[in-house]
């Protein structure tokens, strides 16, 4: 006589699909690794098992049918990031109280955005500037496109000179 059973193990097709799902997210965790997108990870899988009792009219008894759940995680951090910068000459930061947030605003000088807007409007677009650009946006002390420095009291040569950038109060 000849049995027919499944086998109850890792090896046997019994778990066939939750091995497929294993190994699928294993690819994709290596393939992100390999490409320098992530550092580390790691790959979770949870067995529930439960059995519900029956009764089998062709065998004539109660049995047990049990029931196999798999659940199988990957857990990494991906580091996806858009970066660029935005730098106006001659403007500078302030807390708008009628709007309620911060706005741009121009302090004059040769290079001045605002110049050519018209008096009623409220917005200038201007384009970003590359990504490749190390000129954040910042709130910055009057500069002198001389020497660049920022201390008139610092450096003799600066003081007083007709190079600095102007300044709001």
């Amino acid at each position: 006589m000849n049995k027919q059973y499944l086998m109850l193990n890792l090896e046997s097709d019994t778990f066939k699909g939750m091995k497929a799902d294993f190994d699928e997210l294993l690819q994709q965790l290596l393939e992100k690794l390999f490409a320098g997108r992530i550092a580390d990870g790691s790959i979770s899988m949870k067995l529930s098992v439960s059995l519900t009792e029956t009764y089998s009219e062709t065998m004539g008894k109660d049995i047990s049918v049990p029931l196999f759940k798999h659940k199988t995680t990957a857990n990494y951090t991906e580091k996806l990031e858009n970066a660029g910068a935005v730098s106006l000459p001659n403007t500078y930061l302030e807390y708008d109280e009628d709007l309620g947030e911060f706005v741009l605003k121009p302090c004059g000088g040769e290079q001045d955005v605002f110049a050519e807007q018209e008096a009623d409007e409220a917005t200038v677009d201007v384009k970003a500037i590359p990504q490749d650009c190390h000129r954040p946006l910042q709130v910055r002390d009057p500069m002198c496109n001389d020497c660049a420095n920022r201390d008139t009291s610092a450096c003799d040569h600066c003081d007083g000179c007709d190079k600095w950038e102007p300044t709001v109060k």
